[in-house]
């Protein structure tokens, strides 16, 4: 017999008579209380074990162990620019979710605005997933599993970027990223600086070629997606 809704509230109505008692109008006030109390415990106690009969599962339920995580694309560490594994910019963030185990969902400021960040893992580290309306709008990445077709990844050097003609640099709060919306191979993509604690001072905006050679050793520590318009 399938367990219903209606038939879930039947059960819960007679533990109330079976194990509490049936108290009436006229039984003091702290036998009510007693009786109210009982009910509860009974009630939780056969709600939360009948929640997977009818497709639930109580809230922070434990994942069976025979359950493999989800991977979130880490075994092929597809990086694009617009997707990063199994993530791509437009997914709804429920299929993030699915694809994806999740640590957090939470809220962060950035420029003064609140918006919505899906902490995954993915492997021993850590995506992050911005969401806007309820869907990806970008993604970034502090792993080197992730590489591009061109063996773009965490950890290259400023030295591998510079090779891409059309690579250019900004600086922005403190942080320095380079990027090249012209080449299909790097559109979508940002790659964060490593500067160090001490920085380099003032850089320059404009072609990386451009940039004196002691910053051919800086390093990529991050990686923006943020989906190639192209």
């Amino acid at each position: 017999m399938r367990l219903t809704h209606r038939k879930l509230g039947v059960l819960v109505l007679r533990a109330q008579y079976r194990w509490c008692g049936n108290r009436s109008a006229v039984t003091s006030h702290r036998a009510n209380v007693k009786t109210m109390v009982c009910v509860s415990r009974i009630a939780r106690r056969i709600i939360i074990a009948a929640l997977p009969a009818i497709g639930l599962a109580p809230v922070g339920a434990a994942r069976d162990a025979s359950t493999p995580l989800p991977t979130c694309g880490v075994e092929r560490g597809t990086l694009t620019g617009n997707r990063v594994g199994a993530i791509r910019i437009g997914m709804p963030a429920d299929s993030v979710k699915i694809v994806c185990h999740l640590v957090r969902d939470t809220l962060e400021s950035a420029e003064g605005d609140l918006y919505r960040v899906l902490v995954v893992l993915a492997a021993d580290d850590t995506l992050r997933a911005g969401i806007w309306h309820d869907r990806v709008r970008s993604v970034i990445l502090r792993s080197a599993r992730f590489s591009t077709a061109d063996s773009l990844h965490v950890g290259i050097s400023l030295a591998r970027l510079r090779t891409y003609p059309g690579m250019e640099g900004a600086d922005g709060e403190g942080e320095y990223f380079v990027y090249d919306e012209t080449d299909p191979r790097t559109c979508g993509l940002s790659f964060r600086l490593d500067l160090g604690p001490r920085g380099l001072g003032s850089i320059p905006s404009g072609l990386v070629r451009a940039l004196p050679a002691a910053a051919s050793k800086l390093v990529v520590d991050e990686i923006l997606v943020r989906g190639c318009q192209k």
